[in-house]
């Protein structure tokens, strides 16, 4: 997520309009290149007029030309090299590397995404390359009762298909179809067919369900004192009077409570059951798996999440089997490690500027 740095292909040097060049230093994926306008330095440069040698007629030295008959080069300009301008993000150092360190032992893809429902700041994002359950027939019974239109309302008041612009990073908040019929419909109702979520859209709808409300996650906080020049794309970064979650009308309260009531009874009576033992206040979850493509048996994904105080985590295992079998260990592993674990922005991490080096003077000029 945070990315590399490295020396300009010419890919980049080509898109760049005469920014780059090559040779120079520039981010190459993630934030880094992101912000490339914002944590890139300003070279320093230098211009100079240059005197022709004794007898000489054009500028600079001759061949050949005695360097004592030769006057100094006079600077017209000159500009001091300035540092980028760091970024600071919401992930937590700590709950980082703790996220990086459960996926692992990981074989295949999977993923974990930490939010805080409090301000909806990211504290952890890690990704790897690469039953026991229920079936959600409970949800296929209330098709005739809920309207597709309703759903996918719902959906959206948990975030799930809402773009949101207070990331600061792109990222892909899922889809839900606002109509739907007959056995679509059902379906949709359990997330199967063309319902489409990531990590950080379910990571998204179980702090909402903690919040009583939508919570608009954050990543990339504003560049202090609102310096620096960030890429066009970084335009997205929240402005410091939205560092709380966006609360929309009419108020979730009622249905999220009981969202929870239901997540808490996953884990006190359900499958999520290995997560009573997990240090620290009480854990709500949901499990989840996503059956795929044509073959048969049909491939599945794995889906989990879990809210424990102030903090909402979902993971996702690619290819794999149940939710509370394939996704509940490291999920497990998480919410352990982190007990205790400091998750109120201290430890934040900030790509560093790339620091300034002066550019080779530049000579110009007639004698």
């Amino acid at each position: 997520m945070l990315g590399t740095v490295g020396d300009a292909t010419a890919e980049l040097i080509d898109k760049s309009g005469g920014k780059l060049q090559a040779g120079d230093v520039t981010g190459l994926s993630g934030l880094q290149q992101q912000y490339d306008g914002q944590l890139s330095c300003t070279p320093g440069i230098t211009v100079s007029r240059v005197p022709a040698p004794a007898g000489g007629s054009g500028p600079g030295p001759a061949t050949g030309a005695d360097p004592q008959q030769m006057s100094a080069p006079q600077a017209l300009f000159s500009a001091e090299p300035k540092a980028g301008t760091p970024i600071v993000t919401t992930l937590n150092v700590k709950l980082q590397n703790l996220a990086e360190s459960v996926l692992a032992d990981q074989a295949g893809a999977a993923a974990i995404v930490a939010i805080r429902p409090s301000n909806g700041g990211v504290v952890a994002a890690a990704s790897r390359p690469g039953s026991n359950g229920y079936d959600n027939t409970a949800f296929i019974s209330q098709q005739a009762a809920v309207p597709q239109g309703d759903l996918a309302s719902a959906a959206a008041s948990l975030g799930i298909s809402v773009d949101d612009q207070q990331l600061g990073a792109p990222a892909f908040f899922g889809t839900v179809p606002a109509s739907a019929v007959g056995t679509e419909h059902a379906a949709f109702m359990i997330g199967q067919g063309k319902v489409l979520v990531s990590p950080p859209s379910i990571a998204t709808v179980a702090a909402s369900v903690v919040h009583g409300g939508l919570v608009s996650p954050r990543l990339v906080l504003p560049a202090p004192g609102g310096s620096g020049t960030a890429s066009p794309k970084a335009q997205a970064a929240p402005s410091p009077a939205a560092h709380a979650p966006t609360a929309h009308a009419p108020t979730l309260a009622g249905p999220t409570s009981k969202a929870a009531d239901i997540m808490r009874a996953v884990v006190i009576s359900g499958h999520a059951g290995f997560l009573a033992d997990v240090p620290g206040g009480p854990v709500l979850a949901k499990t989840g798996t996503a059956e795929y493509g044509t073959e048969l048996p049909l491939k599945t994904h794995a889906w989990i999440i879990a809210a424990q105080g102030d903090l909402a985590v979902a993971v996702f295992v690619e290819d794999n089997d149940y939710g509370s079998v394939s996704g509940g260990p490291p999920l497990k592993a998480f919410l352990t490690g982190a007990a205790g674990c400091p998750c109120d922005g201290s430890g934040r991490q900030q790509p560093s500027p790339r620091s300034a080096r002066p550019a080779p003077g530049i000579e110009s000029g007639r004698g």
